[in-house]
Formats: C-alpha cells, structure tokens, sequence
C-alpha cells in the first residue's frame, strides 16, 4: 500500500542556516575525504527554512562548506510541530557502572566548586545523567540544567578516551545488539528541548555533538546528490534533484506504521 505524504524537499544554503550542535573534527575530515572521493551526497539535510534551524545535517554541511559547496538538498519540517520529537542519545562505554560513576561524580564535584553559587547550582535542577549496566537498575545522576547536562556529559566521554576506555554512541538503547565488553551507558534525561535548541542556535553558541536525536513523523529521504550539480547554480541544482525524485523510491521511517520496510512513491513528494 501506498501512503500519500505532504513532503517537501527543497534546494537550500548553509548560509541561511542557524547550527544549534557542534561537529566532531574527526568525522568532519573523514566525510569530506569521502564526499571527495565518490563525487556523491547521501541524504539531504533536516531543516525548517522558517526558523532557519538546521536539525540534523551538522556535520554533512560543515564537510560540503570544506569542499566549497553551500548548496544542498534538503528535507524542510515544521520543527515546532508535532511531527518532530526529541529523544535521548546514548553513549556506551567499555567500563563498569562503579568506574564510571566514579569520574561523573568527581567531574561534577569540581564543577561544583568552579560554581560561583554552589548551592543555586544544586538545588535548581532540570536535568541530569541517566547511568545504566547490563543488570543493574537505572540511577539519575543530576547534574543541572540541560546545558549544564550536555556540557558535563561530553567533558566525560573525553575524559573516558583518553583514560582508554572505548565508547560508542547510539540511537538505539538496545544491550543485546552490543559487544560484551560495553558494560555501561550515559545518557541525558532530559535532553535539551526545542526551546533550548532554538535559544542556543540564536545565541551563536552550540551544544556538544550528538546531545540528543530529533524523530520525524514522516519520512526521510535517501537520495544520491551529485556534488558537480550542487556547484552550479540553484536553478541546475534543483533540476537535479527533480530528475532524482522522478525516478527514486524510499524507505519509510515512520514511527507510527507496524512495518517500516513499505515504498513511498516518488510522486507524492514536492520539490520546491
């Protein structure tokens, strides 16, 4: 069956986009060498061109931007809809609970007395660090405000590499689908919300990489943009990404169906 969906792709400039999260050097490097090579975009970016947000996409335009590329396809939402949410992003480490529970406190006790108001600090939570095991039930490590909480939380994964220790990060809390040897896992709870997204983006400042995961109500393209076609102007450019819709068939991704394996056709997506 075929479901009829109000999409809308668009050709936009990083230019006209506010970034709420910061990029990770090394993956920015190993995604430019990769863009270099095959001459081919996977997947347009996440935007709401009427908050001029960028919602997903951090480290697909700063790679493109590298290479002299401001154009590129994209995925426009209503960001301050319902058909966007927010979930935590997960971070797994190679160490036990005790460990690492150990370096989050002592990490949070010298913040704490970094604080010019130690108590106000404490005592004005909203958010803290979610620590889980394999066996073990969850703990809330509070911590602060959600800024507070996303900061402190990427201070400990550095922490954590240069101690030696593997991480690996995740959408999915999912144990089974793990190597053994990664015995815990941190994760905000809350996650910055829309607002602080949205104030932190207008603010010129940015959250640590991968605070959290935004779900979208829809669907998510996968397409194959030319790099060449994205050079030239947005006129060329958009007449690519016609030419690709016309032919092209997508995965859906759409939380609320039983199956998630279902065909989208072409047709019922606009290009703007």
């Amino acid at each position: 069956m075929i479901r009829k969906l109000e999409t809308k792709l668009a050709i936009v400039s990083s230019r006209d986009l506010l970034r709420y999260e910061e990029v990770n050097e090394k993956s920015v490097v190993r995604l430019s060498s990769q863009l270099l090579a095959t001459g081919i975009l996977n997947d347009p970016i996440i935007c709401d061109p009427g908050l001029g947000l960028l919602i997903n996409g951090h480290h697909r335009i700063e790679a493109l931007r590298r290479l002299g590329i401001e154009r590129l396809p994209a995925y426009t939402v209503s960001y301050l809809s319902d058909d966007v949410d927010i979930v935590s992003y997960y971070r797994f480490f190679s160490c036990t609970a005790d460990t690492l529970q150990g370096i989050v406190e002592e990490m949070l006790e010298t913040r704490d007395r970094k604080s010019e108001n130690r108590e106000s600090f404490r005592l004005a939570l909203q958010s803290g660090l979610t620590l889980l095991t394999r066996l073990e039930t969850p703990q809330v490590i509070r911590v602060g405000d959600s800024t507070d909480a996303s900061m402190l939380l990427n201070d400990i994964v550095q922490r954590m590499v240069d101690s030696g220790f593997e991480t690996l990060d995740s959408c999915n809390l999912n144990w089974g689908e793990l190597p053994e040897h990664m015995q815990s896992c941190l994760y905000l709870s809350p996650p910055p919300g829309k607002k602080d997204i949205v104030a932190m983006a207008r603010s010129c400042a940015v959250f640590p990489p991968h605070v959290n995961r935004h779900v979208i109500d829809d669907v998510v393209v996968g397409i194959r943009m030319p790099l060449q076609a994205l050079a030239g102007s947005k006129a060329e450019a958009t007449n690519a990404l016609r030419k690709l819709m016309a032919v092209a068939r997508f995965r859906s991704s759409i939380r609320s169906w039983e199956c998630h394996d279902r065909t989208i056709s072409a047709r019922y997506f606009q290009v703007e």
